[in-house]
């Protein structure tokens, strides 16, 4: 079963991500390479962090959006739902960003106990920071 693989690897690439305070939601925007849309929309997996190595296997929170129109995005996130999840005022919050597929397949390893993700894309976007208000 060798290079057996649950969900087929993305090909989706971000890049220029960048994140920033606008009104009461913290907003995520990049570039997604190749463009998305409505006959191949592509998914992105979001990665949030206090510690500025954020990565797939070093995070908080994860969390998957869509893209079905263009090589843009941009995310919005309830400030006080992440509060919600472990983010408070005053916290450095890193962020980076994977191409994933629609059919992600994300599971629990259940003898390591993390989430694994196998079809995210190898290659992250820079990492990106903001302050939580």
């Amino acid at each position: 079963m060798s290079g057996f693989r649950i969900g087929r690897v993305s090909t989706s690439i971000p890049s220029e991500v960048t994140a920033s305070v606008e009104g009461s939601n913290i907003a995520v925007s990049g570039v997604l390479t190749p463009a998305a849309s409505m006959e191949q929309p592509r998914q992105r997996e979001l990665f949030f962090s206090k510690d500025p190595n954020v990565s797939k296997d070093n995070f908080m929170l994860a969390w998957a959006t869509m893209n079905s129109v263009s090589g843009t995005f941009k995310e919005l996130f309830d400030i006080e739902d992440l509060k919600d999840r472990g983010f408070a005022s005053g916290d450095r919050v890193y962020i980076v960003v994977h191409g994933n597929t629609v059919k992600a397949d994300t599971y629990n390893d259940p003898e390591t106990g993390k989430i694994v993700f196998p079809a995210l894309s190898p290659t992250p976007s820079n990492v990106t920071s903001v302050v939580m208000p």
